[in-house]
């Protein structure tokens, strides 16, 4: 209700709370053996339009998620070995696809070869995503990508993913069904020292609740306006997801990932769903970029050589999932490398081990410094470091294929600091 211009916030605070002491925002749902779908979807859709998040095991084929592991490091090496190129664009007309968030964490956008039908067509997911309470029937993939956190990083700050689109109009909170979602499922089993993405339960109810355009009555509850960390009164949720597992957030649900203290890379596939006028610009638009080209143009433009496609091949699915996959991804936010044309021939790997791609995202700040982008978020000092750093990574690497057999590692304990790319690519998958 507007007191005058500006909106009445007392009622959204007392959503929040009430929402942040429900015991069913800690319940999960199980998708896995054979459950009753309507049932299930039910719950999940009440509980994401309370709660601001769901938590589904079993979300996705496990299986599956585990060999998309594959294609997904043949693209990271190909990032840090120059056969694709750093340099490129989005399938929005966006200056650049990778996105430092801060030292040691990366917001990767993956090709269009990535959208397939185990990650778009599954039942229950896309049964609670078309809810008419949620985004609707006429809902459409808005980006996919990866957030990964390599080992030692630092907490990342509360947030939530883009500003209330009403915020401004006498409209907040829950006021309306969700423009947006965001679907993560991560690609390795996560342990508590891999630092947890941690949630502010109830908190899409007070999204839009800002200065000058809200008060409260209540003077006590003045703390609840603008934001823009996880207020007092609210849980703080932090699921531990196994591959397979997913959450599904409001695009207004205050979040942040706590360090990753283990040795090992902690990535999460995301997936963000949205109705279809909604465009975000928050993370990748040109305007707010922190990536900035010095000068010059690429000297060739095109696709590159990225991974083939995951899952079942198009032609493959019946006429209906091939059309409801092209009507989900027609508009989509996609990664779109500038082809690099190597000077020696690059073969993929057989496998791969997930955990070894943190050592093939060293080298990238360095290789992106080469290509001429300025990484702004980091200072002189700590540039000048992080570079040193890189490049002693590199020199082990060369070291390594000069002192090593058919340029392969020596088996040595140290053999896996100096050679990082190489160990990567001759150590059998490990499966959780």
């Amino acid at each position: 209700m507007p007191l005058g211009e500006r909106i009445v916030a007392d009622p959204y605070v007392k959503r929040a709370l009430d929402a942040s002491s429900d015991p069913t925002c800690t319940t999960d749902v199980d998708a896995g053996g054979h459950p009753d779908v309507v049932a299930l979807v039910r719950t999940a859709t009440a509980t994401l339009r309370r709660c601001g998040l769901v938590v589904i095991r079993n979300a996705l084929d496990r299986s599956f998620m585990e060999s998309f592991r594959v294609p997904f490091t043949e693209y990271a090496r190909g990032l840090t070995n120059g056969t694709i190129s750093v340099d490129g664009k989005t399938t929005h007309n966006e200056a650049f696809f990778i996105h430092k968030l801060s030292k040691k964490r990366w917001e990767l956008l993956l090709p269009r070869s990535f959208a397939s039908h185990e990650l778009l067509g599954d039942e229950v997911l896309t049964s609670i995503l078309s809810h008419f309470a949620i985004l609707g029937p006429e809902y459409v993939l808005h980006s996919l990508g990866a957030a990964m956190s390599e080992a030692g990083s630092n907490d990342l700050h509360w947030h939530r993913d883009s500003a209330h689109p009403y915020a401004t109009s006498g409209v907040a909170g829950a006021d309306l069904p969700p423009h947006a979602a965001t679907l993560l499922s991560p690609l390795l089993d996560v342990e508590p020292l891999h630092g947890r993405t941690e949630f502010c339960v109830g908190s899409h109810h007070l999204a839009g609740l800002t200065a000058p355009f809200a008060a409260v009555k209540d003077q006590k509850l003045e703390s609840f306006l603008d934001s823009g960390a996880c207020p007092p009164g609210l849980r703080k949720e932090s699921p531990l997801l196994r591959v397979g597992d997913a959450i599904i957030f409001d695009y207004n649900t205050l979040h942040m990932a706590a360090g990753n203290d283990s040795p090992q890379l902690r990535s999460l596939l995301y997936l963000t769903f949205s109705r279809p006028w909604f465009k975000d610009t928050n993370n990748f638009d040109t305007a707010q970029a922190d990536l900035r080209r010095r000068s010059g143009e690429p000297s060739e433009v095109g696709s590159a050589p990225v991974a083939s496609a995951v899952g079942t091949p198009l032609d493959a699915l019946p006429e209906h999932s091939r059309d409801e996959l092209s009507r989900l991804t027609y508009r989509a936010r996609f990664a779109q490398p500038y082809t690099v044309v190597p000077d020696h021939k690059h073969t993929a790997p057989a496998a791969a081990v997930l955990e070894d791609i943190a050592d093939l995202f060293r080298p990238l700040s360095l290789a992106m410094k080469e290509q001429g982008f300025v990484l702004e978020d980091e200072d002189d000092e700590e540039g000048e470091e992080e570079g040193e750093e890189e490049e002693e990574v590199l020199v082990g690497e060369q070291e390594c294929a000069a002192g090593s057999k058919d340029g392969q590692c020596a088996a040595s304990p140290t053999s896996r600091d100096r050679c990082p790319l190489r160990t990567l690519f001759n150590t059998p998958m490990v499966t959780p």
